[in-house]
C-alpha cells in the first residue's frame, strides 16, 4: 500500500523543521515588532535550509501568551501557529485520544 502524496510532500515530515519557534524580541527589528503586535506579520527571512524551496518565515505575535514567534504559512489560509498554543492543542488532542 502506498502512502498518500501529501505525506510524501510535507516539508515538516521530510526534513528537520524547527518551526514554529519562539523568538526573543531583541532579535526582531522594532518596526516588525510593532507590525506583528498590530496583527500584520512580516517576513523576517527566507529559509532555504529546511525546505525544498525557499519559504518565507514570518515573525508574528501571540496575544494569548504575549510572545513573538517565527513560523511559515500553513494551509490555504496561510495560518501562523504560536508554538505554545500548538503545544497546548496537541496535549488536548492526546488527552482526548485524537
Amino acid at each position: 500500500m502506498t502512502k498518500p502524496l501529501f505525506l510524501l510532500r510535507s516539508p515538516s515530515l521530510l526534513m528537520n523543521n524547527p518551526y514554529p519557534k519562539l523568538v526573543d524580541a531583541k532579535e526582531v527589528p522594532w518596526w516588525r515588532r510593532i507590525l506583528a503586535k498590530l496583527g500584520m506579520p512580516t517576513i523576517l527571512y527566507w529559509d532555504e535550509e529546511h525546505f525544498k524551496a525557499p519559504t518565507p518565515i514570518y515573525v508574528a505575535w501571540c496575544e494569548r501568551h504575549n510572545v513573538f514567534f517565527l513560523d511559515y504559512p500553513h494551509g490555504y489560509s496561510g495560518r501562523l501557529d504560536c508554538p505554545i498554543c500548538l503545544k497546548i492543542w496537541k496535549e488536548a488532542m492526546n488527552k482526548a485520544g485524537g
